[in-house]
């Protein structure tokens, strides 16, 4: 470049025809140079040039290359100013160099579908989240009318337990009792919505539904209460808290989707399936399941229950019937 602080390009004619080309070009007259028919070489006072394309692509087993750069040389003082060796130096360096960038790309690409795969693993089972990560039209804001099962489960009694514990003895027991519910959930192939203290909300249906949603739910519950019996043998063989939990799960539509701002999102759902589903656990006792009827229905392989008498539930006019 010169002293003057001018701006330069490369001229669009030899660009054209190395791009189109995808080859290599030396011109040791450009402006008398039939190949070239464009402004700017006379503009710009180009005398000879070289000209090399950056190939790049290929990326995932694609056979496709593309042009992702240029390399120009030229200069305005001389005719006849670059050789045969000069060219073979550009055509060289331009393949060291599109070698460079196009790993440079691949490995950020990398690291940017490690990050969403990462996130996605905290809430969904591994394979669900690799489905997710490579749906980039799910990672956004807003969602969809969906029907889905929605399931919470707590711990009964976790208040008054946890005063007499000390906050390592509670942080420990949560982090054990956590990581068996969760890896239920996804091994039925249900979505972690979120902790709530004790609490665990998780959904079957959303974002990526099956048509034994319900019967996977319902496998988990049974699955939860069943590991939590074995966890309490342990536990007691070791003079810690016996721990029991309630479960409810009921089935509708509600609104199913990435909420929050553009600097963090949250997948979960809103709708009377999640305050019915939240009443129910917390009506559940030590050790029980307690469903609604439209869950129920929804079953295909339906479980040995108990009818329960209709409940009232708090904010619905009609009242619930439900099996435990």
């Amino acid at each position: 470049a010169g002293g003057s602080g001018s701006s330069r390009h490369v001229p669009q004619s030899i660009a054209r025809q190395v791009v189109e080309q995808r080859l290599a070009i030396l011109t040791d007259n450009a402006a008398a140079d039939e190949r070239f028919a464009g402004k700017s070489i006379v503009v710009q006072s180009v005398r000879s040039a070289m000209c090399a394309p950056l190939l790049g692509g290929g990326q995932g087993g694609s056979d496709q290359v593309n042009v992702i750069g240029l390399i120009y040389v030229d200069s305005q003082t001389s005719l006849d100013a670059f050789g045969d060796e000069d060219l073979e130096f550009l055509i060289a360096f331009s393949g060291i160099a599109a070698v460079a960038i196009d790993n440079s790309q691949l490995i950020n690409q990398i690291q940017r579908e490690a990050v969403v795969l990462s996130n996605f693993q905290r809430y969904f089972a591994p394979n669900l989240a690799e489905q997710i990560a490579e749906q980039e039209e799910e990672v956004r804001l807003g969602g969809t009318k969906r029907p889905v099962v929605v399931f919470f489960s707590d711990i009964r009694g976790f208040t008054s337990m946890s005063e007499k514990m000390g906050p390592d003895d509670i942080a420990t027991l949560l982090n054990e009792y956590f990581t068996e519910m969760v890896e239920i959930v996804f091994e039925n192939n249900g979505t972690l919505d979120k902790f709530m203290g004790d609490a665990i909300m998780a959904l079957w249906g959303a974002p990526i539904a099956h048509e034994d949603d319900a019967d996977r739910a319902m496998k988990a519950a049974i699955e939860m209460q069943s590991v939590l019996a074995q966890l309490n043998v342990k536990w007691a063989a070791q003079g810690r808290q016996r721990v029991e939990i309630g479960i409810g799960i009921d089935y509708y539509e509600v609104f199913a989707g990435n909420i929050g701002s553009d600097r963090r999102l949250e997948y979960t759902v809103i709708g009377d399936a999640v305050n019915t589903a939240s009443r129910l656990c917390s009506k559940a006792g030590k050790g029980e399941i307690i469903i609604s009827q439209r869950f129920y229905d929804e079953l295909k392989n339906q479980p040995a229950v108990d009818p329960e008498e209709a409940l009232e539930l708090k904010g619905k006019v009609d009242k619930v019937n439900v099996y435990r």
